[in-house]
This record gives structure tokens, sequence and C-alpha cells, in this order.
């Protein structure tokens, strides 16, 4: 109605500019800031990882701030599982896998027994073990680093015992008082596999068959762990 006073020219200026504005708004449409719509950040986040075969590997629990008591005591007691859950996975993996001496522990095999070069010895795991084969043939490595004469593939044997043995044995002719029959040797052996862990106080065997002074390495099959 402002208009209406006005000449014509002003009026058709008027309308065409603002005609003219409004075709601008639509052609250029103006990026006008827009606030950023605040977000709650979670309380608990748990990242799950993956070893080499795609497995789970572990899992860690992210606690953010602002928890109320009742939602830290459920994380707390969410982070105890996965690390009971972690602790009984990680024994079952160990229950299956196969057994191997380390590269550590062949170090220290040589380590201990090469002063002894010489030392005669057997290697014997029970025929058609495949997984006791392997076992036997990492000691096989360690005793040829030390020198020990195990006579070649005539010391290495397969054996099908009436009542197969368990675990790693060491087996002697005869041993008093745990010294290896006063054989320095024997008895490095014994002090070296007890503390790699390789066997236990029962570890150690006597066997009349076996020749005197001659030291048989006896892989049995894998001990059931015990819970």
């Amino acid at each position: 109605m402002f208009l209406m006073s006005y000449p014509l020219w002003v009026k058709v200026t008027a309308v065409t500019l603002l005609a003219v504005c409004g075709l601008l708004l639509v052609i250029f449409k103006p990026n006008f800031p827009i606030d950023p719509v605040p977000t709650s950040s979670p309380s608990v986040v748990v990242n799950v990882g993956s070893n080499h075969t795609g497995n789970v590997a572990g899992r860690d629990v992210i606690i953010y701030s602002g928890q109320t008591d009742a939602q830290k005591e459920a994380t707390l007691e969410l982070q105890a599982n996965l690390e009971r859950e972690r602790t009984t996975r990680i024994k079952l993996e160990n229950n299956l896998a196969p057994r191997r001496l380390t590269e550590s522990d062949k170090n220290a095999l040589i380590k201990v027994l090469k002063p002894f070069a010489g030392q005669k010895c057997l290697v014997s795991s029970i025929l058609g073990d495949s997984e006791g084969k392997a076992y036997a043939d990492d000691f096989v490595q360690a005793l040829d680093g030390a020198g020990w004469d195990h006579g070649g593939d005539r010391g290495i044997t397969y054996n099908a015992w009436s009542v197969n043995p368990s675990g790693l044995q060491i087996v002697l002719h005869q041993r008093t008082q745990n010294t290896g029959d006063g054989n320095p040797a024997i008895a490095a052996l014994i002090n070296v596999t007890k503390a790699l862990g390789l066997i236990d106080e029962n570890g150690v065997k006597l066997d009349p068959q076996i020749p005197s002074l001659v030291v048989q390495f006896r892989i049995g099959t894998k001990p059931v762990p015990r819970n």
C-alpha cells in the first residue's frame, strides 16, 4: 500500500528489484551456519581386538565420566567378567596348542649342556604321535647344538610302549640322590629341564634297559591339564 503514492515507474522498479532478489535467493542458496547439536558421550565403550587368525584377542572397557554409582558398579562388573573370559580363553588356547620348545628354551638347554658335549643320549617318542614327534625334534635340535651324542638316526626312535608315558621324562639306568649317578652332565640336564618347567618332580624315571650313563629323552603323550 505504501507504493500507491509513488509514480508508476517507481512501482515497476521496486517490484522488479524484489523479483530479482527472490530469484537470486533461489539460485544461490546461502549456507547459514548451523549450531551443532550436542550429543551425549557413552559412559562405557567396549573395544574388541583380534589376533592374526581373526579370533577375539582382547577387550578393553573404556569408562567415561559422569556415571552414576550404579553405572560404575555395572562397568566394573563387566570389566571383571571380560577379564575372567580372557583368562579362560588363554588357558584353553594353551591347553590346545601343541608342545614346542621356544628358541629361548633351546638356547638355555644348549648353554647349560654344551660344557658336557659328547654325552650319550637317546630321544624316543610314541609311534604315530605327530605332536610328540615335533616336540622330540625340538630336543634333537637343542642336543645337536650342545654337541650331545644321540648316534644319529639310531638314537632317535619311535616306540610302541604297552603303556604310553605322559609328558617329558628323563630316563636313566640308575640314579643316586638326584645327582644323575654322579654324572655332572645328567645332573645339569635334570636341573635345567626343571628350571624351564619342562619336567616336574616326577619327571625323572629309572629303567634298567637304558645303558649306564646314557640318558633318554622320552616324549610321552601331552599331559591332561589340571584344573
